[in-house]
């Protein structure tokens, strides 16, 4: 079986013709890493590409995927995803989630 990480650029987002547009895929070799290494990499894989790269604000979703001989997935039955909200070049995280736990 191959595996790969694949980044997508939710369109419409929120609404009934909501769809995804693959921004980027690569090939993901679990000869050499565990399948939880893998998992653990995808969202500082996607962040790291959308730093590196000029993608513009929206919403984002990460995911590890099986692939076809094709290379080409079913985006419907990730092995693991990750939302991520993109917003002038950085992550958006709502503020109740990045604010300290008080004790």
């Amino acid at each position: 079986m191959r595996y790969g990480y694949a980044l997508c650029e939710s369109r419409n987002h929120g609404s009934i013709g909501q769809w995804y547009e693959t921004v980027h895929l690569m090939p993901v070799d679990l000869t050499t890493a565990t399948m939880s290494g893998v998992e653990r990499g995808l969202r500082p894989w996607a962040l790291e590409l959308l730093r590196t790269r000029d993608c513009r604000d929206a919403w984002y979703f990460a995911v590890l995927v099986e692939l076809d001989e094709q290379d080409c997935f079913d985006s419907y039955d990730p092995l693991c995803f990750e939302d991520i909200a993109w917003f002038y070049g950085h992550e958006y995280v709502p503020a109740e989630v990045s604010a300290p736990v008080p004790e």
